[in-house]
């Protein structure tokens, strides 16, 4: 597969996980020229889809990475983000980060990592000199699961407001 067929794949397999959840709706776009982000996803308290209903909206970054069957086993993973990325996530008070591998059109896992701003200023915090990209370790997504997403997504949405608690040094 191209690199352009990779990446509308993964968004479309994360679409698809997404959108079982009748609370959650998605603004995520394919070969986007946007930087650091791909869209968000807007949770809502009910299965009531109105704007005065809203709990939050988490913007997103989704990669697709082509990989062998064996790979699809893995309970984690580590992917490498780039610094710059990183910097605009804390900015934004947090992105959670998916990596889909797929094998095929058919076969594929989702990975992702809730980067809320308190853990992307520790990870910053250790970047040395010149460094452009971090290793990042992603754990596997709760397909098929809407309770858990819901949950993950609330969290996530909850965690990132703490940015508000942090030093104003901090937030740079």
């Amino acid at each position: 597969m191209n690199p352009t067929k990779i990446e509308t794949n993964a968004v479309n397999k994360l679409k698809v996980e997404l959108e079982r959840c009748e609370n959650i709706t998605t603004s995520i776009t394919t070969n986007d020229k946007t930087p650091s982000f791909d869209g968000t996803i807007c949770l809502y308290h009910t299965t009531e889809i109105r704007k005065d209903n809203i709990k939050g909206n988490v913007n997103v970054q989704v990669k697709g990475k082509k990989v062998d069957k064996r790979d699809l086993k893995k309970k984690e993973i580590s992917y490498p983000i780039e610094i710059a990325d990183l910097r605009n996530f804390r900015t934004a008070g947090g992105t959670i980060f998916f990596v889909v591998y797929m094998e095929d059109m058919d076969n594929y896992k989702i990975y992702y990592n809730a980067l809320v701003p308190l853990d992307l200023e520790e990870i910053l915090n250790k970047v040395r000199d010149r460094q452009r990209t971090k290793n990042i370790k992603f754990e596997e997504f709760p397909q098929n699961d809407s309770r858990m997403v819901t949950y993950l997504l609330s969290n996530f949405i909850d965690d990132s407001r703490k940015l508000l608690l942090l030093p104003h040094d901090a937030q740079k």
